[in-house]
């Protein structure tokens, strides 16, 4: 079986300060490392997980999708990962102006493909977009 060692830095060191770091220890057996051992569930970072967490009534559960019995208790019986265009890096953006750029692009794009099915299919009458 695989061990896992582990070795921690300050969480707020900035990129700079890890590579100064390990510029330092040259190697890694200049490290402190610290060996895991995950828990029945394969979770190894386990430190201030609460026990009581198995408890809680699951959100949903592929059993619970499965079943039509009353007695398996979870929030939702469906459940699935909700509505995905698959077109974040269109739509989101933390610039506007960037942002507007790339709507306008991609309905550039849109357009343009419309253009050459329509040009392909110039022999029917229907609007191809």
């Amino acid at each position: 079986m695989a061990k896992i060692h582990y070795a921690r830095v300050d969480e707020f060191w900035r990129k700079e300060e890890k590579y100064a770091y390990l510029d330092e220890k040259q190697h890694a057996g200049n490290v402190r490392w610290q060996e895991l051992h995950p828990d029945l569930k394969g979770n190894w970072l386990t430190e201030g997980m609460r026990e009581d967490f198995e408890t809680f009534m699951p959100i949903g559960s592929k059993e619970g999708k499965r079943s039509k019995a009353p007695d398996l208790e979870v929030m939702f019986g469906s459940y699935s990962r909700g509505i995905s265009t698959s077109r974040d890096e269109w739509v989101y953006d933390f610039d506007r102006d960037e942002l507007e750029k790339k709507i306008l692009s991609h309905r550039k794009l849109q357009f343009g493909s419309c253009e050459i099915l329509a040009g392909r299919q110039s022999n029917q009458s229907r609007q191809v977009c």
